[in-house]
């Protein structure tokens, strides 16, 4: 098998074993087991707890960044193509991401939030949302819809993660809402397209 291939399976055990004995109790023996690997083979692909959370964080940034530049419409559409895509990719492991969720670990949260601003940095290109001086305060909304929809997933067990969606599509409505009321307020611009100036 490919590295890649290899790579994936070995994924596959860390968050099987997250969904099994939970953030604390997940281990590299464990993830072996369930990816059917010998220990020493898993280790040299992703070689510890904090390694196996990159990569998936990864796996469901390019799930949305490629959703969000495949799709058509505004850039909030696309943004809204896009963040559903990593939900979706989510809710694939939700056993995984919910043990994740739940570790309360500090050491986990900012590997996880400083990895997720670059995620947000690649969703935004993709959509055509504009970049200038204030794009870090644009990520930092983008941010703050991602962080409520989380919430809203985590506490929602319905397969269609309709209410996932109600929160996605309502708050990127007024945050466009703001962004044509507010154009000159750094970062309520979050969404305006880089083809799309001010007062149009």
């Amino acid at each position: 098998m490919s590295k890649e291939v290899n790579r994936a399976l070995a994924l596959k055990g860390w968050l099987a074993a997250f969904a099994d004995k939970g953030w604390r109790g997940a281990d590299a023996i464990a993830a072996a087991d369930a990816a059917g690997m010998a220990h020493g083979a898993l280790l040299a692909l992703l070689c510890d707890r904090l390694d196996a959370v990159a990569a998936w964080q990864d796996r469901v940034a390019d799930a949305a960044a490629l959703a969000a530049g495949a799709g058509a419409g505004s850039a909030r559409d696309r943004l809204f193509d896009g963040m559903m895509a990593g939900f979706d990719a989510v809710q694939a492991d939700r056993a995984a991401a919910l043990a994740l969720w739940h570790a309360r670990d500090p050491a986990l949260a900012a590997s996880i939030v400083g990895r997720a601003g670059r995620g947000l940095r690649r969703l935004a290109r993709a959509a055509g949302v504009a970049e200038g001086l204030d794009l870090p305060l644009r990520l930092a909304v983008l941010g703050g819809v991602a962080a409520r929809a989380l919430r809203v997933w985590a506490s929602d067990e319905s397969a269609d993660m309709a209410a996932v969606m109600a929160s996605l599509d309502g708050d990127l409505a007024r945050v466009e809402d703001w962004a044509k009321r507010a154009v000159s307020f750094p970062g309520i611009a979050a969404i305006r397209p880089a083809d799309d100036p001010p007062g149009e």
